[in-house]
């Protein structure tokens, strides 16, 4: 796999990051979880929060030779009860078929390196609770699930 790179999304790939983005959704929906359909214009959104002027998150992607096969998107949320804030890993997915050749871990890896150089201390995430070969991949890391639900609602 010496093809393989991690490295930022580019603004001409946000199309190629969107189609990863859905069958990164179709996995989740698989596993029970209940996901509405991504919206038609995913790619020039995810270009607002990328590439706009006050960015949101950040966006990694592996590239082997010159497709996309999995990604990784960071962004920063307050912490109330320690009084800073730290790095959620939104998304990691990784296309079936590049599974199993440490696409994700590289991926984690350096999205942690990139969060260390801005300053967190911290990283959290959530996996579905029917993923478990997810959550033996986070426990391999070190990490350990905090027993919390998350709750969403539309507004």
């Amino acid at each position: 796999m010496d093809l393989l790179r991690i490295r930022d999304v580019e603004p001409g790939e946000l199309g190629e990051l969107a189609v990863l983005c859905r069958e990164h959704a179709e996995f989740d929906r698989g596993l029970g979880e209940p996901i509405p359909p991504l919206p038609d214009d995913l790619a020039e959104r995810l270009r607002r929060q990328i590439f706009g002027p006050t960015p949101e998150m950040w966006c990694l992607v592996a590239a082997l030779g010159d497709e996309l096969v999995g990604y990784a998107s960071y962004c920063w949320v307050p912490s109330t009860w320690r009084g800073e804030r730290y790095v959620l890993l939104d998304c990691l997915y990784v296309r079936e078929g590049v599974r199993g050749r440490a696409v994700g871990r590289k991926l984690f890896d350096a999205g942690a390196a990139r969060a260390r150089e801005l300053g967190a201390e911290r990283m959290q995430w959530q996996t579905p609770r029917e993923n478990h070969a997810g959550q033996r991949f986070y426990e391999r890391l070190g990490a350990h699930g905090v027993g919390k639900l998350r709750y969403t609602v539309k507004l």
